[in-house]
């Protein structure tokens, strides 16, 4: 569906649980194909972008949120969101988004199942870029990241979004504005 201006404009979806924990752990949210495409950036609640995995498990008019989602989100089952679609970009007033740094917390999933095994942070920020490639990121996000068989929590404390056309990190504020997409 588009407006006047030839945007697609959102959809109203009720909310429902991530189909699986594959979904579930690849921080994307499931949409039904019928209502949107997988890999497309959604924005919910015109609060967070989203990377789609269409699934037929998902029903029609519903969208597949993990507890982390939600929680991050401050939504519950069955509530309504609206859904529609990001260009990341023709976003806000840049002339496109770069991810050029991410601060995150990083804390365990489950504190009842912690490890004083000491993980190399090298080897963790390799893992997390191969996982979260092309995923959008901004600052109050919350995250599951798996890491040698151990699940942690990541909340995205700040980013730093670059425009395309701009070279030079140094003179590129970070934030920690909630809006800070990249």
């Amino acid at each position: 569906m588009f407006n006047r201006r030839g945007r697609e404009e959102g959809k109203h979806l009720l909310i429902k649980n991530s189909p699986d924990n594959n979904v579930a752990k690849s921080n994307r949210i499931a949409v039904n194909p019928q209502d949107f495409p997988s890999d497309v950036y959604v924005l919910v609640d015109q609060k967070y972008v989203f990377t789609t995995v269409a699934v037929t498990t998902t029903l029609p008019g519903t969208i597949g949120l993990s507890g982390i989602q939600r929680f991050g989100g401050s939504w519950s089952t069955d509530q309504t969101v609206s859904v529609s679609p990001f260009n990341v970009v023709g976003s806000g007033n840049r002339g496109g988004a770069y991810l050029g740094t991410v601060n995150l917390e990083i804390d365990f999933f489950n504190r009842n199942r912690t490890t004083n095994h000491q993980y190399d942070p090298d080897e963790m920020a390799k893992e997390f870029v191969t996982k979260f490639n092309n995923l959008v990121l901004q600052p109050t996000q919350l995250l599951i990241f798996e890491f040698k068989g151990m699940y942690f929590e990541l909340k995205v404390q700040s980013t730093q979004v670059v425009e395309l056309a701009k070279i030079a990190l140094d003179e590129v504020p970070v934030s920690s504005n909630v809006t800070n997409r990249g």
